[in-house]
């Protein structure tokens, strides 16, 4: 079995995939999500990686694939797995397919669990949380539920585990809530969502930027590519009256490898 990338979207560097097949692969399986995104992308529906990455490593995967005579399989399409990132995921491939004269054989397979099924088993007892973890959990919620492969709700981008008084459950609650209760938090949303904070929401805040600025995933941001002083300068300024502090966060090798040869 060839695994040509840990991610779809992530890059494939040139060769891979022939190599493998070279060395005997029968198959090529590669991951079309990631645990690491957290619920936003669950939550929405939408995919963490752009479509052009995600063409690009088709692109560099279907015609060797059918060449060789052996099936391709991506798991957890569109980040989370939805019905709507299987759709998301065929249609691409679907038009890499055509633009280089494949005819392929696709199965699509849906796994999304509906999310009123879930809730009518939590009413009725079935379902229950996990084992107290000692601190209440805050969870910020403003629409309704509706997709759920793995969970319950629709979660918005932003969260945080908060620590005080009240019910040690987990609760759905709104974001300036979570925010007044917490004296730490840590902003992990897509680097290209900060911005649809209000400035003032971490207002005499301690924030943590856990965030990293990846074009395939965010797009071109003119702002974080050119800041001279790092991202979370630009982080800084649109949260003026908080504390930023940055974090130690995941970066591709591939990127570290680039950058050490500049």
């Amino acid at each position: 079995m060839l695994v040509p990338v840990g991610m779809l979207g992530g890059g494939i560097p040139a060769g891979t995939v022939d190599r493998g097949i070279g060395l005997g692969a029968d198959l090529i399986a590669i991951d079309g999500g990631s645990t690491d995104s957290g619920p936003h992308y669950l939550g929405t529906s939408t995919a963490k990686t752009a479509r052009g990455a995600v063409a690009r490593d088709l692109q560099a995967v279907l015609p060797s694939a059918a060449a060789a005579g052996i099936p391709v399989v991506i798991g957890s399409c569109g980040t989370s797995g939805t019905d709507t990132g299987v759709e998301w995921v065929h249609d691409i491939a679907a038009e890499v397919a055509t633009s280089v004269g494949l005819h392929l054989r696709v199965a699509r397979i849906y796994s999304q669990q509906d999310a009123t099924h879930l809730e009518r088993q939590r009413l009725a007892g079935r379902i229950h949380p996990l084992g107290q973890a000692g601190h209440d959990h805050l969870v910020p919620q403003s629409r309704p539920v509706t997709t759920s492969p793995c969970g319950l709700g629709r979660r918005r981008a932003h969260r945080a585990d908060c620590r005080g008084a009240g019910s040690r459950r987990p609760r759905a609650v709104e974001t300036d809530e979570v925010v007044r209760h917490a004296d730490l938090i840590v902003l992990a949303v897509p680097t290209h969502r900060f911005r649809d904070l209000s400035r003032d929401l971490f207002a005499g805040k301690i924030l943590v930027d856990a965030m990293n600025y990846w074009e395939p995933t965010d797009g071109i941001d003119e702002e974080l590519v050119n800041a001279s002083a790092g991202t979370s300068a630009v982080v800084q300024d649109r949260f003026p009256s908080a504390r930023v502090v940055k974090s130690l966060n995941q970066l591709g090798y591939t990127t570290s490898k680039r950058a050490s040869a500049r």
